[in-house]
């Protein structure tokens, strides 16, 4: 059986973790988060949620 994989926007990652927008971004383009293109939009993408917080806690920490 397939998990379901809960995507956000580099917004919502932001509220969520309390890491800036910066931290994600750099984290997402040096390879730390997996990204997926959002359709229909210009250099937009999504985040998995449990990478997200499993890097805010190493980010934290």
């Amino acid at each position: 059986m397939a998990s379901i994989q809960h995507e956000i926007t580099v917004q919502e990652a932001v509220k969520l973790s309390g890491l800036t927008r910066r931290q994600i971004t750099y984290a997402a383009s040096t390879g730390k988060l997996s990204t997926r293109k959002l359709p229909g939009r210009t250099g937009a993408y999504l985040l998995n949620l449990d990478e997200v917080r499993r890097y805010a806690e190493l980010a934290i920490a």
